[in-house]
Order: C-alpha cells, then structure tokens, then sequence
C-alpha cells in the first residue's frame, strides 16, 4: 500500500489540563500545503525554496493521479500505480505564543515510512500507515514564521495486498435521518448531525482494513444501517438472479430463480458479481467477464451500468463480453424454446467459470386477443 494519509490538525493543549478553565483547541490546517513528487535534498530547511512546488489541499494522494504503468514497482497488487518519495510543507505564524499550553500536530495517518520536522528539527519517524500520531511542537515553535514538512517514502515494493492510494479517504454521507454514527471496526468515529438542506455529509477518516459501518438515527432509535468492507484478492465470481445473491440490497431474503418461456417480452437478468473470499464484492475491478450460454435460451444483451462505456449492448456473436463496472455486471438472457434448461457460463482469466442453471416452460396462450 502506498497511502499517504495526511490530514494534519494542530492541537492547543492546557499543560495544567484540570486547573485550566479553557478547553483545548483543535484547528485542521488542510489548505496551504505544498508538494513536490520527489526527494530534496534538504527540503526539511525553513530556508528551503518550495515555491516552485504544487500547492495541495489535505487529504491529498498522489499516487492515484497515476500514470498507471505495467512496469510500475506496485505491480498488480498496489493497481501498477506509481510509487516512491514525496514532500510535504506547510508554514505556520504565531503572533505570539503562550508559555502555559503545548502545542501538538496529529496526523490521522501518513503511508507510508514517515518524517516530520518542525524548523528543521526531526521530530520522529513513523513507518507504519494505518494508524493515527501526534508530535509535541512545543520546543521547537518561535513567535513568526515556523515550517512544518513531512517527507514519506512508500519505494520500497510491493508494499500491501491491495491498493489504497497515497492520501486520507474521504467518505459522503447520504440519510434523511436526524443523526448518523459511523463506526469502524466496531469503535465508533462519533456522530453526525443531518444537515439542514439535506445535503451529503462528508467524513474525513483514516483508512483501516475491515469493516465501516454507519447507523442512521431518529429520535435516538436506530431505523437504517449500511456498511462497506474492505474486500481481499478476486476469488470467484457469483452468479445470480435475485438482489440478495449479488449483494444489491441490505435486507437479506430467500428469492426464486425464474424459469423463462419463449414469449418474447419474458426475459431474465443474471447478474455477475466479482467477490473476495469472504464474498464481499470488489468494487474497483474492470475485469472482462465472458458470458457463454448453452440449451435452449440466448443471451440478448449484456451491460454494466456505466455510463462512460460505450461497449455495445449486443455484440453479433452468440457469446459476449462485458467489463464490471462497481464489481458487477449482467447478461440478459430469452428463453428459444418451451423445454429444457439454459446453461449461463461466466469465466474470466485466472478464475474457476461460473455458472446458472433457467428451467424453461411453455407460454401461456393469452385470455384476451389484443387488438390495436
């Protein structure tokens, strides 16, 4: 993984904490960043020209700006993104400083391989991305300008067994619930209030393997939950016909497979999904799935929801290809004749084939002649 979760938030601490009468101060400082994808040397200077860097916004990640390259250190595992040292540098002023509060910087989590100076001064070394520090600047600051950087060196490859970026993640609330808790894995990051025109809310929070959980709220009773998982390397592909079975909806229930009749207007949808092996679905893949049909039955068309593919629905072969698009895409199938059973095969490269057996029936003569 090369993550470079940088979220730096200055923390204003009483050093008589119970004799004070004043809390602490959290102020994040996410703007007026720069940053050079590369090494300096000496780029920890206060003296150091960063003016010809890019100036950045916190969060911040670099690496999925790409290029993506074959011949990327990543390799598979880190999505081929590109990967090695960067820098990071921020300038606070202090009018004045007070001698009776410290002062600390937190970072909600830098990937990977960390050092941060205050003034030119070290103050640690963090190699570890997936958790949260803070630095005592107390010492270090003077009245005026004082420079905070941060150099992060994720070179050494491969690093992780998937792909999380270089920079924090940022995560878009939707609920027309009074308040939402987000929890991840099981410890709660606070909650949220509904925002008065409803719109999204938007969390800023450390990435961690496992499992994000939010639980809408109204009048303190629970009414709605959701939860995404951090999903592992390809491992099958699930073929289904209901929302349940291919991870569609979050209400679990049993569901029927349809059986077809040669009626042209009877058609099914068989959804393929990419899962893990813990089938949770894995969102970011566009692999090519390849769909194939035996028996009496046909495969009409085959989509994915995209918008930005222009792959056509129906190709002129009998057999058809689609690239997932959010871990899924379909294949719509009709029934060629009133008995048997149509065999639906899903296969891609590097995985066992998939898959699903429609019983076909014949179709019922109308009740009713339809006259236009």
């Amino acid at each position: 993984m090369h993550r470079t979760f940088l979220l730096a938030t200055l923390l204003l601490a009483p050093v008589l904490a119970a004799a004070q009468s004043h809390p602490r101060q959290i102020q994040q400082f996410t703007t007026g960043w720069r940053f050079l994808q590369s090494d300096a040397l000496g780029a920890e200077s206060p003296t150091f020209d960063d003016s010809a860097w890019k100036s950045v916004t916190l969060p911040h990640d670099w690496s999925i700006a790409g290029p993506v390259e074959e011949n990327a250190p990543s390799r598979a595992t880190g999505g081929f993104f590109p990967t090695g040292t960067g820098w990071y540098r921020h300038t606070l002023t202090f009018a004045k400083l007070d001698p009776t509060k410290r002062t600390y910087i937190a970072f909600d989590g830098v990937m990977a391989n960390s050092d941060v100076y205050c003034n030119g001064e070290l103050l640690g070394h963090r190699p570890y991305g997936y958790v949260s520090f803070n630095y005592d600047l107390t010492p270090h600051l003077h009245v005026g300008r004082n420079t905070i950087a941060v150099r992060v060196d994720d070179s050494q490859q491969p690093a992780s067994r998937w792909y999380p970026g270089a920079g924090t993640e940022n995560v878009e609330i939707y609920t027309n619930a009074e308040e939402v808790e987000l929890f991840l894995n099981d410890k709660s990051l606070g909650t949220q209030q509904r925002h008065a025109d409803a719109s999204p809310i938007t969390v800023q929070i450390p990435f961690a393997p496992g499992t994000l959980k939010a639980v809408a709220r109204t009048n303190g009773k629970a009414i709605a939950e959701d939860e995404l998982r951090t999903a592992g390397k390809p491992a099958r592909l699930l073929l289904s016909t209901g929302l349940s079975a291919a991870h569609l909806t979050n209400t679990p229930h049993s569901e029927a497979t349809p059986a077809l009749t040669p009626d042209w207007n009877d058609i099914a949808y068989v959804t393929a999904t990419l899962v893990d092996a813990n089938n949770t679905v894995i969102p970011d893949s566009t692999t090519v799935i390849h769909f194939a049909t035996t028996g009496p039955g046909k495969i009409i068309a085959v989509d994915n929801g995209n918008l930005l593919d222009h792959d056509p629905f129906q190709a002129p072969t009998p057999e058809k290809d689609r690239k997932l698009y959010d871990g899924q895409d379909i294949a719509i199938l009709r029934a060629t004749a009133a008995s048997g059973n149509i065999t639906l095969t899903a296969t891609t490269e590097g995985l066992p084939p998939a898959t699903f057996i429609l019983n076909t029936y014949p179709a019922k003569p109308l009740s009713i002649q339809r006259s236009f």
